[in-house]
């Protein structure tokens, strides 16, 4: 954002867009989704509305539905109707481990997926 501002060209190196567009309302997506990791306590996938968090220590996994919960108070992790959702957005986590070299190895079978 600051790049854009300043009208410098983004080097190949930043991996993040400019939110400048979504500031002035030209632009309502600027990520198809959103990969968070910190330390190798938690990592994160958000997509679709949905928000799939790992916790590898604890072998725990959180669902949000982030347009009806945005406050993240009701876990549907347990529930059966969103066991297709979660293995999705498990798998896209993983490819995002990939795609950032992320060391980090979290098994499907960990987390009974």
């Amino acid at each position: 954002t600051i790049l854009a501002i300043a009208g410098v060209e983004k080097p190949n190196y930043v991996e993040f867009n400019s939110l400048l567009d979504l500031i002035h309302g030209n632009e309502e997506l600027v990520y198809e989704d959103i990969y968070g990791a910190y330390l190798n306590n938690q990592r994160m996938i958000k997509k679709e509305g949905f928000k799939l968090t790992v916790y590898p220590k604890a072998k725990k996994i959180l669902l949000f539905d982030m347009e009806k919960d945005p406050y993240e108070m009701n876990d549907l992790s347990d529930q059966s109707e969103y066991q297709d959702r979660i293995k999705t957005l498990f798998a896209e986590l993983q490819q995002k481990q990939i795609q950032f070299n992320d060391a980090l190895v979290l098994n499907a079978e960990d987390y009974d997926i």
